[in-house]
């Protein structure tokens, strides 16, 4: 509006120079009259410079339509004597200055024919939403006029449009290209007075017509005109609002200022800001305080018309008990914005029992460094697509909602303020409602936050929600919430979301320090979060109920009392590049139905478990790292449980890496077990089950692999290694542990074992360089078998039966190991073998005592360091059939001590000492269809009051002959019995010891 001034007086200037006609540039000094459509008795008078005149000298003075001057509402061109020619064209020397966001006069007196003077209409609200609400707001809202419309063929004039920070700097000094203009007039206190009524004025006014025309117009002479000052007071001839906007100065002036003293005023009727006026209501100078109440139990003040708008400053605005209405309705509202603009500054608002600030329908607030406290229900409200913007305000102690929005279309936006003590909600959205917020604090309230029905929105950028008694922020019935770089600390609940179709996300937020948890979802709400820290809250995380879902992203859950993230009763949560530290329970799953998946995440130095499911929940992992726990990485309890893993690290956990009891399984792909302070994996109960490929169980203090109490456990292409005590163990009655393709390798005592009743299945195995045992079955009822397998290089033993159990081995190499390949010890111990090759181990072959019996079919010992096989001890049995002894350091066959060997259709050939020996009473070997043949000392030997007795078909070449034989030789006496059961033409010879002197040679 400055600008359009100074351009129309520079043009002026410009047409004088070039001489254009004197009916295009008036006469100076002529007077100029305007009546006002408000007041028709009016009569303004003012003196101009270079006044409007389209005629001659001599041209009387005359009343001049309202639309000459901006403001008005008439109709017609600007005149001087002459009458005003409709249609002409203007010339190039009198420009038509028009602005936008007007209408003619006939529009304006039709709009004031359906309702403008009385009370708005449901088809007025409906207009309000129209292109001049939009344009006003442009207008109104950031303080800047638009620009002016040119009519047709007219010169464009350089106009330049300052910022809102230009307009509020008000530079002094000259008006330069870059500085905005200084106000004209010194006395108007607030620079932003005067920029905004003449922008109301000349820019937005809504009574301006499309034919009205703007001529060497005096900023002074237009300031005084426009603007009315009249100062309310007791003392005063204005003692109440409504008097004075109802004065004949109000209704004449474009922008209304009043000024109020200090003190309480008492308004005992309701003020309402008529159409088209523009208020500015502030102390006077010098006024430290003023309070306006009323007393009527209606609203103080109510800004109803789409065109009026309303400034308040440095004021306070009170509303006593509220009065039944005529339909015996209760309303108390101390503000109320219908349709129109209302701005607070600096003002504090109160309402005992109803609302501090209502705007409805079309009606837009701005408040700034506002308080709005101690209202009955509400301290700021939006609804029926009402607008409110607020400003570092306070709003505390309201009786139910510190702030609500409502109904679709209603939005409230709060800027750096703070929301604190209110009795229920701080702040509800609702309905389809919207709101923002922006570097702002709820606090102890009830209820922080809720958005609550179907498209309602909140969204909270870089504030704070904490010390709320309840819940921090509530979403329900399908709504929805997001916050951005927000923190939502010491509520009771963080972030609640229930109800299907409601929803929340957060990001890069902080919620912490919650009573119970920091963000739970319910009843089918969804949550999600990324880039977000949730710590130190009883729950970090929680969803619960059918359809409920929780997604994070990126996020820290750590520090929680109790559950990092908890799925439960029939909810699911999707977790991807999340960390879990420090919680009792890092991730866990509950409940049937129940689901969580981890991508990518790392659950370490928690409590008790990285992630556990219970009770039927799953937990799914991928390319996770569950480590320092303190006791399991990840655990899996109760049947229906299930735990999957895809490429994970469990490793330097307290107890166990992978536990799976109770009925529950676990599945492992491609995962690292290790350094865990137990178990690499652990299975225990019936029915649960572990099962694992391409995996690594290595470094753990105990065991790799172990199953008891009737679980079992299944793996396939894994490797374990340099565990404490053993790589694979399986113990109880009903414990099973099948492995396939296995290595085990290098573990501290034994390598594979099946105890106490436990069972393990191995095929194409290796297991090698383990301490003492490579593979072996302890106790009775234990039952290993191994098929196509290596054993090697073991510390001790590669194969063993001990104290009743029971070995089977099939097409196996026993190799290397340090001392004996095959070992049956105690009563009920059996080691069967067939088809193995026991060869290179540094003592024995095999070996049997204390009772044990070992059973071998078409297997070959060679290469032993000491003897192929050896049975010592009574009870002791060694049975070899189509066996091959050959190249053992000492004995093919040794039995001693009372041990018992049979031996049937096997070769014994090449071997160090003797084929086979018989040393000490009570001791006896049977040979059946062997052959003996070029061993170094003798190929049957009987020493020290021990047997042999060899059985050989007449006709065949495998007796053995004196030359051959240590001891005496001699027929048997009675008919054989083959080992068999069959019979046959045997000739039997008997080698003995004749004596029973000497020393007996032990094993060394």
């Amino acid at each position: 509006a400055w600008r359009s001034l100074n351009s129309a007086k520079a043009f002026w200037g410009r047409g004088c120079a070039e001489g254009r006609s004197v009916t295009d540039i008036g006469a100076r000094g002529a007077s100029w009259t305007h009546t006002s459509p408000r007041a028709p008795g009016f009569r303004a008078r003012a003196r101009m410079v270079g006044s409007v005149s389209a005629a001659g000298p001599g041209a009387g003075e005359q009343n001049v339509p309202t639309h000459a001057f901006p403001g008005t509402g008439g109709q017609g061109q600007g005149g001087g004597d002459a009458p005003a020619t409709t249609g002409h064209p203007p010339s190039p020397g009198s420009p038509d200055v028009r602005f936008p966001g007007t209408g003619d006069a006939g529009a304006m007196m039709d709009e004031d024919d359906c309702g403008c003077n009385g009370t708005p209409s449901n088809q007025q609200d409906a207009e309000r939403t129209s292109s001049l609400a939009h344009e006003e707001a442009a207008a109104v809202g950031q303080g800047i006029p638009p620009a002016p419309a040119l009519l047709p063929g007219q010169i464009a004039m350089p106009l330049r449009r300052w910022s809102p920070e230009q307009l509020r700097e008000g530079h002094t000094g000259e008006h330069g290209p870059d500085k905005a203009p200084t106000p004209a007039q010194p006395e108007v206190e607030e620079p932003d007075d005067g920029d905004r009524a003449l922008a109301f004025a000349m820019g937005c006014h809504a009574r301006c017509g499309e034919g009205s025309w703007i001529r060497l117009l005096n900023d002074h002479c237009i300031r005084s005109i426009l603007i009315c000052e009249i100062v309310v007071g007791p003392t005063r001839q204005y003692k109440s609002i409504k008097k004075a906007l109802e004065s004949g100065e109000a209704a004449c002036a474009a922008v209304v200022r009043l000024e109020f003293e200090e003190g309480v005023h008492i308004m005992e009727e309701e003020a309402n800001v008529p159409a088209n006026f523009r208020v500015i209501m502030c102390p006077r100078a010098g006024a430290e305080r003023v309070t306006v109440r009323s007393s009527c139990g209606r609203p103080l003040l109510s800004v109803s018309w789409r065109c009026s708008f309303v400034s308040c400053r440095d004021m306070g605005f009170d509303s006593g008990p509220a009065v039944a209405g005529p339909d015996g309705s209760v309303r108390q509202r101390t503000l109320c914005a219908c349709a129109g603009k209302l701005l607070l500054s600096g003002c504090e608002v109160s309402s005992e029992t109803g609302i501090g600030l209502c705007v409805v329908r079309c009606g837009m607030v701005r408040a700034d460094d506002c308080v709005f406290s101690k209202c009955g229900f509400v301290g700021i409200a939006a609804a029926q697509r009402g607008s409110i913007q607020a400003r570092r305000c306070r709003v505390t102690e309201s009786g139910h909602f510190g702030l609500l929005s409502t109904d679709a279309e209603s939005s409230i936006e709060v800027v750096d303020c703070t929301v604190e003590g209110n009795s229920t909600y701080g702040v509800g959205v609702g309905a389809g409602a919207r709101f923002r917020a922006f570097g702002t604090t709820v606090r102890c309230n009830q209820i922080g936050l809720v958005s609550k029905g179907a498209e309602s929105l909140a969204t909270l950028l870089d504030c704070d929600v904490r010390s709320n008694v309840r819940i921090g922020v509530g979403v329900r019935d399908a709504g929805d919430c997001a916050l951005v770089g927000s923190r939502v600390c010491g509520n009771h609940y963080g972030v609640c979301v229930s109800n299907g179709g409601s929803s929340a996300s957060l990001s890069g937020c902080e919620v912490a320090h919650n009573t119970i948890h920091g963000l739970g979802v319910s009843a089918g709400g969804a949550a999600r979060a990324s880039g977000c820290r949730v710590a130190s809250n009883q729950v970090g995380v929680v969803a619960r109920g059918a359809e409920s879902s929780v997604s994070l992203k990126d996020c820290e859950v750590s520090n929680n009392s109790r559950i990092g993230v908890g799925v439960r009763e029939s909810g699911s949560g999707e977790c991807v590049g999340c960390k879990f530290e420090q919680n009792q329970f890092g991730v866990c799953a509950l409940n049937a139905g129940s689901a969580v998946t981890l991508t990518d995440c790392e659950a370490s130095n928690n409590e008790r478990n990285g992630a556990a499911s219970s009770e039927g929940g799953l937990v799914e992992a991928t390319g996770c790292r569950l480590s320092r726990n303190k006791q399991l990485g990840v655990g899996a309890w109760h049947a229906g449980s299930r735990v999957v893993l895809r490429g994970c690290r469990v490793e330097a956990n307290g107890k166990t890496g992978v536990a799976c009891r109770l009925g529950s399984k676990v599945e492992a792909h491609d995962c690292a077990m290790s350094d865990n302070q137990q178990f690499g994996v652990y299975v225990s109960g019936e029915g649960s089950g572990v099962e694992a490929r391409g995996c690594e169980s290595s470094g753990n203090h105990q065991y790799g692999v172990c199953a008891e109490g009737g679980g079992s456990a299944s793996a396939r292409e894994c490797s374990m290694r340099s565990n404490g005590q053993g790589g694979v163990i399986s113990k109880d009655q009903g414990s099973r542990v099948s492995l396939r393709a296995c290595r085990v390798e290098e573990n501290g005592r034994v390598g594979v074992a099946g105890i106490v009743g436990g069972c393990v299945r191995a095929e194409g195995c290796a297991v090698s360089g383990n301490e003492r045992v490579g593979v072996g079955a302890w106790h009775c009822g234990s039952v290993v078998e191994v098929t196509d397998s290596e054993v090697l290089a073991n510390g001790g033993t590669g194969v063993t039966a001990v104290d009743g159990g029971v070995l089977r081995a099939c097409e196996t190499e026993v190799r290397k190991n340090r001392r004996f390949g095959a070992v049956a010890r105690d009563a009920e111990s059996l080691v069967a073998l067939s088809h193995c090759r026991l060869s290179g181990n540094a003592k024995l072959g095999v070996g049997v005592r204390a009772a044990g019996m070992a059973e071998l079919s078409d297997c070959s010992l060679e290469q032993n360091g000491h003897s192929g096989c050896v049975v010592r001890e009574p009870g002791s049995t060694l049975r070899l059939r189509d066996c091959f002894l050959a190249h053992n350091r000492r004995y093919g066959a040794y039995a001693r001590e009372g041990g018992s060997l049979e031996v049937e259709g096997s070769s014994l050939m090449n071997n160090g000492v003797y084929g086979v020996s018989a040393n000490h009473p009570a001791t006896s070997a049977s040979l059946w269809g062997c052959q003996l043949l070029s061993n170094r000392c003798a190929d049957v030997a009987a020493q020290f009051g021990g047997s042999v007795v060899v059985h050989a078909r007449r006709d065949s070449q495998c007796g053995v002959r004196q030359e051959r034989a240590s001891g005496v030789l001699c027929p048997a006496v009675g008919a054989p019995t083959h080992p068999g059961g069959g019979g046959g033409d045997f000739e039997s010879t008997v080698v003995r010891c004749e004596t029973v002197s000497g020393e007996w040679p032990h094993l060394a």
